[in-house]
């Protein structure tokens, strides 16, 4: 979240030079005083008719470019800009020499975004009154805007050396060094002003800023919290602070500020988009992404609430909306490497790694620095097979970011399905020591482990991850098969019903159910559980063969696919799940055949893969 500083100019001032008013004239004399509104104790309406009847009255000639210049005042402070203008214009018209009339102006273009001519007038001001401290200040401010640091940082310090009680000085001469990066200075700038001013709202807000760039945390939220009490309705202090709570891990405090920007400015959709990003964090998908909705009704063009809430819907396993939003904020911000990495991300999750290589290529022409993207890729070409090609990304996100513990987990995977299992194990153990609570990376290791045939040690780690996350319904489903291999069915079973009640629409966990239950004698609940798969899709065809309703030469026609690896991917499950099926019917030399051409074309990292093996040695026969 980027923090914007507040920076204080100086308003348009109103003079008038004193003449005399003949003391039976009370009505010219209401009128002067309308017109010079002397601390601002009338209304603007009434300024404005008083400056004109002395203009109309025709005694001010010679001195009326003050009263065009109050008048200009007035319309500016009502929003009537043209009218101001003309009024400054012939204010000046009418005395060339009159610095106010040039200050005034310059107010006006600063406020229209008119910054040159802004300088212009201010600079005309400075050369009519050398020690114009005011003018001094707002071409300071007119600098900063445009990003003009030193220019801004001479301005402010000529206006402090005429003028250094001037609060909203110090604070415009902090954020030019906050700028520049000398957050020391600008600290100190900003304490000054408050000094000057302890009701110094904005001066508080961006020494915020600067405690925030500096990691301070605790000193922001103080900041913003003094903001707070002294304007209520800073919707901005507010929502800055959830920023800082957030930060902090402070979720329920981070939304009550959220809350608090909203009420205040229910139209900003910033505060419904990080409110959300909290609430994914929370786990609250439903809420998370009813503020993504009304972050992007707010906010139709908001690439990041799109992002997000693709993000949720990832979470939720709707992995085609999540795309959908994806598509949307590639549209809407064609250079966001973020978009493009997440629909990599969710590409993978539907098994197209041709699509995912192509977001991820994306991200990583955007931002070659881009450590998510080279894991996410480093994940598409593990799908393919091309484990080389994985394990150098993988390289390549650690490389980037040597902290970021899922590229090592993944690059485990890598050296896994490459028989490379003491390789392997390093890296699940460094991914473990970069985050003691990966519980992915346990589940990873457990795996590893099991392959070893170490089953006591695989079972400890998978121990570990459910403790880690009771959840994880692939740590439940890992267990259960090392369970059932063990020959422990009670305990297989209880781990693969908790699997199949976290993840139902797995068709995987379904199969897997069916194989322990038979095994177990007990009916089967195929039928019931395939009510929650998708039925048309793999492995739609291997739960119909159980149910029988399709027939083994069936199967093995539907696992031809255009793709080569998902074809070869498809196959070898299929001769596994015959495998398993055959046994079921005592065919034992049936199923050894089918078991060694799963061994045979299945992937490594396949759970049907280590599945094979241990059928095998479980009937006696060699995996040739």
């Amino acid at each position: 979240m980027r923090f914007i500083p507040s920076i204080a100019r100086l308003s348009a001032a109103s003079l008038l030079t004193a003449m005399w008013i003949p003391a039976a004239l009370a009505q010219a004399q209401q009128e002067y005083d309308w017109c010079v509104n002397k601390d601002n104790q009338y209304a603007k309406d009434l300024q404005i008719k008083g400056c004109t009847a002395l203009i109309q009255s025709g005694e001010w000639r010679g001195r009326d470019a003050s009263v065009y210049s109050n008048r200009g005042v007035a319309y500016k402070a009502k929003g009537d800009i043209d009218r101001a203008l003309a009024d400054y214009n012939q204010a000046i018209a009418l005395d060339p020499k009159f610095a106010l009339a040039y200050f005034n102006r310059g107010v006006l273009y600063n406020d229209k975004g008119d910054l040159d001519r802004s300088i212009a007038d201010y600079n005309r001001a400075i050369v009519l009154d050398p020690k114009y401290a005011h003018a001094y200040n707002n071409r300071c401010s007119a600098y900063n805007d445009k990003h003009e640091r030193d220019l801004a940082l001479g301005d402010c310090s000529k206006a402090i050396a005429l003028d250094p009680k001037s609060a909203r000085t110090y604070n415009n001469r902090g954020i030019a060094y906050k700028a520049k990066g000398d957050l020391d200075r600008a600290i100190a700038d900003y304490n000054r002003a408050i000094a000057l001013d302890p009701k110094y709202a904005q001066a508080y807000y961006n020494r915020g800023v600067v405690y925030k760039a500096k990691g301070d945390l605790d000193r922001t939220i103080a900041d913003y919290s003094r903001v707070i009490v002294l304007d209520p309705k800073s919707a901005v202090a507010h929502f800055n602070r959830a920023v800082v709570y957030k930060d902090k891990g402070d979720a329920d405090r981070a939304i009550a500020d959220y809350d608090q920007a909203i009420a205040l400015d229910p139209k900003d959709a910033r505060p419904y988009n990080n409110r959300g990003v909290v609430y994914k964090a929370k786990g609250d998908l439903d809420r998370a992404i009813a503020d993504y909705n009304q972050a992007i009704t707010l906010d139709p063009k908001s690439a990041q609430a799109y992002t997000n809430r693709g993000n949720a819907y990832q979470a939720t396993g709707d992995l085609d909306r999540a795309i959908a939003d994806f598509n949307q904020a590639t549209t809407l911000d064609p250079k966001s490497p973020l978009a493009y990495n997440n629909r990599c991300f969710a590409h993978n999750g539907k098994r197209e790694s041709d699509l995912a290589l192509l977001d991820c290529n994306e991200a990583i022409a955007l931002d070659p620095k881009f450590a998510q993207a080279y894991n996410n890729r480093g994940n598409a070409y593990q799908a393919k097979g091309d484990f080389d090609r994985a394990i150098t990304d993988y390289n390549q996100a650690m490389s980037l970011d040597p902290k970021f513990a899922l590229p090592y987990n993944n690059r485990g995977i890598a050296y896994k399905a490459k028989d490379d299992l003491d390789r392997a194990i390093g890296d699940y153990n460094q991914a473990i020591a970069l985050d003691p609570k990966y519980a992915q990376a346990y589940n990873s290791r457990g795996n590893a482990y099991q392959a070893k045939g170490d089953p006591d040690r695989a079972i400890a780690d998978y121990n570990q991850a459910v403790a880690l996350n009771p959840k994880f319904a692939q740590a439940y489903f890992s267990r259960g098969r090392v369970n059932l291999f063990a020959g422990a069915l009670p305990k297989a079973l209880a781990d693969l019903n908790t699997a199949s009640e976290l993840n139902p629409k797995d068709g995987y966990v379904a199969l897997w159910l069916d194989i322990v239950k038979k095994r177990s004698s007990m009916p089967s609940s195929l039928p019931e559980a395939s009510r929650a798969v998708d039925m048309t899709k793999w492995p739609a065809p291997i739960i119909l063969l159980y149910l029988g309703k399709v027939t083994e030469k069936a199967v093995l026609v539907a696992a031809n696919d255009p793709d080569p690896q998902t074809k070869k991917g498809q196959e070898c499950r299929a001769n596994f799940y015959t495998g398993e099926l055959a046994l079921q019917h005592s065919d034992r030399d049936e199923a050894t055949r089918l078991f060694r051409l799963a061994v045979a074309g299945c992937s490594k990292f396949f759970a049907e893969y280590d599945a094979a093996i241990a059928e095998l040695k479980a009937l006696g026969a060699t995996a040739q």
